[in-house]
């Protein structure tokens, strides 16, 4: 295309030789109607493009060629689900896609081309929400003079040591510390009286979890069944 005494050609970049624009070509001064190419440029004009595509001169063929470009956009890993900015042109590479990979357990699928639902990471994350809310519920059982004592894995074995070691003559107080680190003195009678609650409660919260658990490992059998 010509305007006078300037002609239109199209660049590209000098490194990976994609499509720059249009930039103006000088007059030969010493070849009557000739023109200065500029360095990467053709006078050639790129194809038209579909989304995600950009012209890429082909410089050993003298012509242009449509390139996947999804630069500027998220690439996720197809074993982590981890994202990384695209910076350059060309294909995807096979171990990242472009599609998000959505909020839950989910996991790549080769076939579908997709993220598809994990139910065995389902099971185990439903697994351990229901661990932490019995161990939770465990540490919120123990309350002694409105005081929080914590709580752990041993609480049944130590108060039955209590119990069992000692008599009301030879230990008529003993000293805990609660989870801020204060003194709580009980005599016999409280932990006495304290430990048949405390343990009716754990047991009481123990079946509860064992039921969830249950639920959850009969709902992920389902789920397995329904996935072959």
């Amino acid at each position: 295309m010509s305007i006078e005494n300037e002609k239109y050609v199209f660049s590209y970049d000098k490194d990976d030789y994609s499509f720059n624009g249009t930039i103006i070509a000088r007059p030969d001064p010493l070849v009557d109607g000739s023109f200065l190419i500029p360095a990467y440029s053709t006078e050639i004009e790129p194809p038209m493009i579909e989304d995600f595509q950009i012209p890429v001169w082909n410089e050993k063929e003298n012509k242009w060629e449509l390139v996947d470009d999804y630069r500027g956009m998220q690439m996720y890993h197809k074993k982590t689900g981890m994202p990384e900015l695209i910076t350059t042109i060309g294909e995807i590479p096979d171990e990242y896609t472009i599609i998000p990979l959505p909020e839950g357990a989910f996991k790549w699928d080769e076939k579908e081309e997709n993220w598809v639902p994990d139910i065995e990471k389902m099971h185990q994350h439903q697994s351990d929400v229901a661990k932490m809310e019995y161990h939770k519920r465990l540490d919120s059982t123990i309350i002694i003079k409105e005081k929080a004592m914590k709580n752990d894995s041993k609480v049944r074995e130590r108060i039955s040591l209590i119990l069992s070691t000692y008599t009301k003559s030879k230990a008529p107080k003993f000293t805990f510390l609660t989870t801020y680190g204060e003194p709580v003195e009980l005599d016999y009678t409280d932990i006495q009286n304290f430990s048949k609650e405390i343990l009716k409660d754990m047991e009481k919260i123990t079946l509860e979890f064992s039921e969830k658990l249950s639920g959850i490992q009969q709902q992920f059998e389902e789920l397995k069944k329904e996935t072959k």
